[in-house]
């Protein structure tokens, strides 16, 4: 089901309910909430009613929600390390929030910048999105980054550029434009 995107290390795929133990493995680590408001999982339950939601999401084109896979040089297997989505669409659909989450023994490792790379190149290539928007917390340095390398642009404390993200103080909005050829 869905866009496979290929990088050079890397496979971005749907998200699938077999995915299940990954998405725990993900989400139950502190690190991967440390800068969010989000307890961490508990049980695999949470992953696979997560899981339910998220492909309801996408069913009802809600959402782009993918799973990064890194290929391992010696084994061609692909292995999960994180997740990328697409969602938080405007009414017009040409404006969308991107979020990602890598597993922590991965951190440093350029997955998540080769990730958005791919991403941001389905952008151009598949949709009609005008803007990508992104939230990170101030103090999430690797995150902040990782946005300044594709050029986004800080707009500010993320409620005060858009009163409905509902987000904390903490929280700032970058945007990228999409430039086509």
């Amino acid at each position: 089901m869905g866009q496979i995107i290929e990088t050079n290390r890397l496979k971005i795929r749907y998200i699938s309910q077999a995915d299940a133990a990954s998405i725990f493995k993900l989400r139950s680590a502190p690190e991967t909430f440390k800068y969010v408001d989000i307890p961490p999982y508990e049980n695999i339950m949470r992953a696979k009613r997560f899981i339910k939601s998220v492909l309801k999401d996408i069913k009802n084109k809600e959402a782009f929600f993918w799973c990064i896979e890194l290929r391992d040089k010696e084994t061609q297997r692909y292995d999960f390390v994180g997740t990328i989505c697409l969602w938080n669409f405007d009414a017009k659909k040409e404006v969308a929030e991107m979020g990602y989450e890598v597993l922590p023994e991965y951190y440093n490792r350029g997955i998540a910048t080769e990730a958005i790379g791919g991403i941001i190149d389905f952008i151009k290539n598949q949709l009609e999105i005008k803007e990508v928007h992104a939230v990170t917390h101030e103090l999430n340095l690797p995150s902040i980054k990782l946005l300044m390398r594709y050029n986004f642009e800080r707009k500010g404390i993320a409620n005060d550029v858009d009163p409905e993200l509902d987000e904390p103080k903490e929280m700032i909005l970058y945007a990228l434009r999409i430039m086509r050829e």
